[in-house]
């Protein structure tokens, strides 16, 4: 969601690792990651080293999964229901 040839020759790297967690964790590495991209280029604008921000567009992630045959999001699906735990989705 960069325009990356706003960002001229930056690289930026977001590292989001979630070793041991739920859906609602990993999701909130995620989105939390997009939060803080935002935050940096926000700054680097502040101080002219961007003229604008690249950004063009969000991301956000909600957990989701399929639990005794039946797919569902969110809240839902807790980890006292034994089976695979749900998987993050970004958008």
């Amino acid at each position: 969601m960069v325009d990356r040839a706003a960002l001229g020759e930056m690289t930026v790297t977001l590292d989001c690792d979630v070793l041991n967690a739920d859906g609602g964790t990993r999701c909130a590495a995620i989105t939390g990651a997009w939060v803080a991209l935002a935050l940096a280029l926000r700054h680097l604008k502040k101080m002219n080293v961007l003229t604008r921000s690249p950004l063009v567009g969000q991301v956000a992630a909600v957990s989701c999964g399929v639990v005794r045959r039946r797919a569902g999001a969110g809240p839902g699906l807790t980890p006292r229901i034994r089976g695979p735990m749900p998987t993050p989705i970004s958008c």
